[in-house]
Parts: C-alpha cells; structure tokens; sequence
C-alpha cells in the first residue's frame, strides 16, 4: 500500500511476519505542538558493538557496564552482537540487523562504541569502551537537543507481540537526514555456563529487533518548532526470545547526513498525551490504481484522531486534478488515536496524461483544526496505457507463494483470468491472457502477507506486457496490494501508445546520480519526471530518443532520502516505477 501525506510524509504500511502470521503495524503522522518550547534535555545513547567470543570485550564490559548503571537518568545503551571473532547465540537470532549497523558504522573489530553516533575518544584506542568516563557522560548529557521524545512499551495479554508508541516532538526547528530507529531490546540476558569463549555470562541491552526495519523510519527532513512524528509498531515475538519479562525499547534520533544522534528515550509505561484538543489526522489513501482509464474515482481513506476531545464529525474534501472539489460529511466517535477506514463517494474528473487526487480533512468536530500539516494528502497516477487483446504475464514467487493471487477483471468488476496462491517459490511463471474486447481492464495483485513480493521474503517481481512489448504493469515491493488499469480500444489504434516497451532505473537506493535505461519501438523526443513522496515534481528533463535502447542520467545529489516515482513519457506511452534514496 502506498500512501502519501501534504508537507509531511505519513505511511501505513500492514506486514505479516512469518511462520507467525501476525500483523505489525507502523504509522507515521505529521505534526505535534509541545505546551513549552525551547532546549530539551538530552539522553545520551552509547552503541556498543560486542561478541560473546570476544576476551577485549569480556575485560572492557565490567566498568562500562557499571558507568551505564550507575547513570541511569543521562544515558542509555544498545548493544549489537556481531558474529565475530567467534561463537554468539545472540547474534545467530538476529545477524541480519546487527550487520545493517555494523556498515553503518564501519565497524571493524570489537569491542567498538558510539557516543551520540561519534566513536569514543580516549587513551585507548578509538571507539573503545573503556574510553567511557563519568566526565564525558556529564559533557554530553548537558548538550541540549531539539527533539523531545516519548516512548512507550507494553505487551499483548498473551505476551506474544510487543507494542510500541514513540513520540517525536521537535522543540527547536531542526533539519537534516533524520531518521527515527527503535531497538527492542533484552535488558539482561543471563547464561548459566558462558555461551562463548571469553567467559562471560551476562549481558546487558541486547538488541534483539530494530523496528519497523533495520534502517529505522524516515522522519521529515525539516522539522519545525511544534512538528511532531508518531510512530506506532507492533512486532510479534520469535520463540527465541531468552525473558520476555526483560524486554524493553530504547528509540533514538539519528541524522545520517553526519550519524549523529540528536535525542534517546527508554521504554516506560506512560501513556502517549495528546496536544491538540481538535487534530484529526489523514492517514491512508487507498484504492487508487497507478494507472487509471475510468473517469470516475472512489478512494478510500483512513483517519485519526490525534486530539484529547473524542472526534465525533469531520469533513472529507477530494477531487483530481482542477475537478469541482466533492465533499463527504463523516460522523462517528472515535477517542484518542481511534481510527475510521471509509469508501468514499465516486467523484468525477478529466483524465490526463498524469493525474493528482488531492484528499484534505476540514472541520473536526464543527471547528477549525488545531493543527492542519497532517490534514491534506496527494496520491498521483497516470493515464492507463491501451493494449492489445492479447497480454502476457511473468510472475517470479517469493518465498511465500501462498500468499500471492491476482485477477484481471473488467470494468464491472467481471473476473476474466485470475491465479494463485501458488506452491513453488522463487519460481518464473508465465500465463497468456486473452481479452475479451474493448474495455477499462484492472489487473489486481494481491498479498496476503502485506510485503509485497519483494524484499523481506525473497526476490519476487511481475511484469504485464502486451503482444508488441509493450509494459503495462510492472513492480515488485506494494505492501498487500497494487492495482493498474489499462485499456482496449481498437479504435485508436496502438502504435502510438506502445513506443516504450522498456524502463529500467538504477540503483535503488541512489546516492548523487540516478541512471535511466528506456528502449523505444520508432525514435521519439520523451520526458522523464521524477516525483517526490508527496508528488511534488523534483525533476523534469526532455530528452530525444532513438529506436532501441537509451541511457539517460539525472542529477539526484539535491534530492533528500526517501522514496521517489520515476515517469518517462513518451508521446501517449508511460511508464512509471520507484526507486529510493
């Protein structure tokens, strides 16, 4: 599922992990306003990277592990186990993880520690934790930050999923790369005889699982004073937990442009409070195909309320393009974080070459909202490509094949093909299908595990094409689902609309130079878009092109991380796909 807020970037995302077939649930909304404002005081954050097979590490943890105790209110810890030098059980469960810091970092031996993302500085050698002292806890410590931070923890009745609550507020305007990560930790692991080689039996904060994933949550590039971001995530528990009992989370604020961290928060039990007596918040925006033939729209929606009054009212203004907006009065009793998932009314527009569906809430509760930055939404799509009778369908399973089906259906909604679940995985399956005549085709792919078809699971990936070539579909990370339409039309004919038959964009994640590879039937001038998360157009390049294969290159070294769409147009034929930063 793909969803895009206004100034501020939200995303819902609904995962299940397997073989526990849970749900884990992240969303990140725009927007909170403290009741003061100014210098925050920080909780300093020591990485440390660790092995249970490491003597350095046995001799060096005893006094930092007494320098973390013993402040227990200036500073707090994650530790990383790494798979060497020898033998750690720790790491078995969750290398995966540990290896994403471990880059991050350059780390090269152990035992290695951050302070606030800076390697500790001392008589030994750089990084070490025996460089910890008392005197640079205190200098840290009273380093003010710009971010304010909540963070609470419970587990489920049954104690098999973790749940999780991170504030984010900002006291000072901040900008940067910023990125929130939370690490689910065990606050003591405990081993009768040493798992390891050097001897110990103890340990302390170990990481066992970074959410949502182990590169954290993009938070908005520019934080104003009052901007808040809040997380919500659900984590089901793997049986290899040690003591449930000593689980804990520890959530910090990293800026990657220079890896240093701006704030930390422990896990407690306090409740989340809301800051706005009136804040209804726009969540999702769903059912919107990324390539749309029909001139009618009916997306659905969900809403939050994120203010301290129960929402009982709100109205819901949409419309595409420059269409007469359309207004939908919603009713209902939702409390504090309470959400409400609606089909909103078929509206109609005037279908372009691309298109924007603007969706904004109004008056909560009868009044003016306390704070609109998390109010409005865009979602962008393109004119449905026209295609011949006959398509083609490549499909590569994941992991999980079961979980996959899809369907071509027509525009009533009249199932014409349809396939899945399926048994083999990481398996190239092909199927031809036969139109039955002029029409708006949808072509649905479905997820039941929520990740898509790539990348959690295994290497996956689909591709519709039509008889000459021509992509009409093509993706592989969606979430539970992804819809595009395209069209027959006899009358127009297709040469036009089936120029592009080809569109390759690398690598994913980009640094400073994005490369575009098209391949075009007959030579034709094309335009390449790229569109940020909230469709806001970042680059826009005209370009000739031959017949056959092209290389384009973008200059991306402005663009902040995050994901982007890339469009190439080329007369009547488009082609989208993402890529990331």
């Amino acid at each position: 599922m793909f969803i895009l807020t206004g100034s501020i970037v939200g995303i819902l995302i609904i995962l299940k992990q397997n073989p526990m077939k849970k749900f884990f649930l992240l969303i990140v909304l725009a927007g909170f306003t403290l009741s003061m404002f100014g210098q925050t005081q920080r909780l300093v954050l020591a990485e440390e990277f660790t092995n249970a097979s490491c003597s350095p590490c046995a001799s060096q943890n005893p006094a930092f592990d007494a320098l973390l105790q013993a402040n227990p209110t200036k500073i707090t810890s994650v530790k990383f186990h790494t798979n060497w030098p020898g033998v750690d059980p720790m790491n078995a469960h969750n290398g995966t993880d540990v290896a994403t810091r471990v880059t991050y970092y350059g780390v090269t031996g152990v035992p290695y520690c951050r302070l606030d993302g800076v390697a500790t500085a001392g008589s030994s050698y750089s990084g070490a934790p025996a460089n910890l002292t008392q005197t640079k806890i205190d200098q840290e410590y009273a380093i003010p930050s710009p971010f304010a931070m909540q963070l609470r923890q419970v587990l489920s009745p049954n104690q098999d999923s973790v749940y999780i609550t991170l504030l984010v507020n900002a006291t000072l305007a901040n900008t940067g790369s910023l990125v929130a990560h939370v690490a689910v930790i065990e606050k003591t692991i405990h081993f009768a005889a040493a798992p390891g080689s050097n001897g110990e039996t103890d340990f302390k904060n170990v990481m066992v699982k970074l959410l949502p994933t182990k590169t954290g949550t993009a938070l908005p590039g520019t934080f104003d004073v009052g901007d808040y971001s809040l997380i919500r995530l659900a984590w089901p528990l793997p049986t290899w937990i040690y003591n449930k009992a000593q689980l804990a989370s520890v959530a910090y604020v990293q800026n990657n442009a220079n890896k240093s961290v701006l704030q930390a928060v422990n896990s407690s039990a306090t409740d989340i409070v809301p800051l706005y007596t009136n804040d209804a918040a726009l969540i999702t925006i769903s059912n919107v195909a990324a390539t749309m033939c029909s001139e009618s729209i009916a997306p659905g929606i969900t809403l939050q309320n994120n203010g301290n009054q129960a929402l009982t009212a709100c109205d819901v203004e949409y419309y595409v393009n420059a269409a007469q907006p359309t207004t939908y009065h919603w009713t209902g009793n939702l409390p504090f974080l309470g959400t409400a998932t609606m089909q909103l009314p078929a509206a109609a527009f005037v279908l372009a070459a691309s298109n924007t569906l603007h969706v904004r809430l109004l008056n909560p509760n009868g009044v003016t909202d306390n704070y609109i930055k998390n109010d409005a939404s865009t979602v962008t799509f393109a004119k449905a490509p026209v295609t011949t009778k006959l398509v083609n369908l490549a499909l590569k399973t994941d992991n999980n094949p079961a979980q996959t089906t899809w369907e071509i259906q027509t525009a009533t909604g009249t199932i014409i093909a349809q396939g899945g679940p399926y048994t083999q995985a990481n398996t190239v399956l092909s199927q031809q299908i036969h139109l039955p005549g002029d029409d708006c085709y949808q072509f649905i792919l479905h997820d039941a595990g929520g990740n898509g078809i790539c990348c959690t699971s295994g290497y996956g990936y689909y591709q519709l094409t039509d008889s000459l070539g021509g992509v009409l579909a093509q993706g592989d990370d969606f979430g539970s689902q992804v819809i595009h339409a395209f069209s027959v039309d006899q009358s127009s004919g297709i040469g036009e609309l089936n120029i592009l038959n080809q569109l390759n964009v690398f690598p994913s994640p980009f640094n400073s130079q994005i490369t575009v590879n098209y391949t075009l039937n007959v030579p034709k001038d094309c335009v390449i878009e790229v569109f940020d998360a909230i469709g806001n157009k970042v680059i826009d390049k005209q370009i000739g092109g031959i017949a056959g294969k092209n290389t384009c290159q973008l200059d991306a070294s402005v663009l902040a991380s995050g994901v982007y769409m890339v469009k190439i147009s080329a007369g009547s034929s488009v082609i989208t796909t993402k890529i990331s930063k």
